[in-house]
């Protein structure tokens, strides 16, 4: 393949690579989410566990 040249082949190179980056951006857009979410669950799990034995949540059963 020849970049620069008159083939063609140039814009099937460039729309892949922003085809690449669209996905990577969208990725990216998701592994922020999760990272999130695994945040918020750390920081329930720090709770929970700051939570004296037998007073869970209202109306749940004790932690063990």
């Amino acid at each position: 393949m020849v970049v620069g040249g008159s083939d063609g082949q140039t814009c099937g190179v460039g729309s892949g690579l922003e085809r690449l980056r669209a996905e990577a951006a969208e990725l990216e857009q998701q592994v922020a989410q999760r990272r999130q979410a695994l945040a918020a669950l750390e920081a329930e799990l720090a709770r929970l566990r700051a939570t004296p034995e037998g007073q869970g949540a209202a109306g749940g059963a004790p932690n063990r």
